[in-house]
């Protein structure tokens, strides 16, 4: 998707002559919404992070004095950050994607990037990071995670944290129940693989999410 994003922003930017390509020109389109208009009235369909990023960044080259052309090279040049919905391989079918995303705002960035791909169902293993802020957040989380199609929970990642908050993945899972979601509470490493391979079906998009170990979660899912 990133790729594809890259692609359609180097056609926008094509369309403004550095005459008009200025900062205010591009800051308007950041509050708008997922559509890019170019001047020609035709639409380009992005993920709403992508357009937020290549904007914002344009805007801040625009005002340190970077020309339209070097931004647009900038743009070719740029690989994608690590992480940000990292597409890590497919297996039998399936598309394995890596995120870090651990707040809901982020999550909900990443549900809806899944939305603009072709495919048939979504997996979410999610490793919430950190107690405390599973415990602040424990709303916003069940409604972001629900978002996917099909739901598995991981025991919460500590980092610097002792569990004084009385919270745990499950209190997380009931709450997505409620709001009438099915959810796997997976703890260990192991059975996760194995329900994702018994489950998942052609043309699903498994994402691991988080910002712990969820990570090496993927790698061992392509063996």
């Amino acid at each position: 998707q990133e790729e594809a994003d890259r692609a359609l922003m180097l056609r926008y930017l094509a369309t403004f002559p550095d005459t008009i390509l200025t900062r205010d020109n591009l800051m308007a389109h950041i509050p708008a919404s997922a559509w890019v208009v170019t001047p020609t009235r035709d639409k380009v369909l992005m993920v709403y992070h992508n357009i937020y990023n290549s904007l914002a960044t344009a805007a801040v080259c625009l005002e340190c004095g970077l020309g339209g052309e070097d931004i647009k090279r900038g743009l070719e040049a740029f690989g994608g950050a690590g992480r940000r919905f990292e597409k890590l391989g497919e297996y039998n079918g399936f598309t394995l994607v890596d995120d870090y995303a651990h707040h809901p705002t982020e999550i909900k960035a990443t549900a809806n990037a899944i939305k603009n791909k072709i495919h048939n169902e979504s997996w979410v293993i999610f490793q919430p990071h950190t107690y405390s802020r599973t415990k602040l957040l424990l709303d916003e989380f069940a409604d972001a995670i629900s978002n996917f199609d099909n739901i598995i929970l991981l025991d919460i990642y500590a980092a610097r944290e002792q569990n004084t908050y009385n919270i745990s993945s499950k209190d997380l899972a009931n709450k997505i129940t409620s709001l009438g979601k099915k959810v796997s509470y997976i703890p260990n490493f192991d059975e996760v693989i194995k329900h994702i391979k018994t489950n998942v079906k052609e043309n699903d998009i498994i994402i691991t999410l988080g910002a712990g170990t969820v990570t090496e979660l993927g790698p061992l899912l392509l063996k």
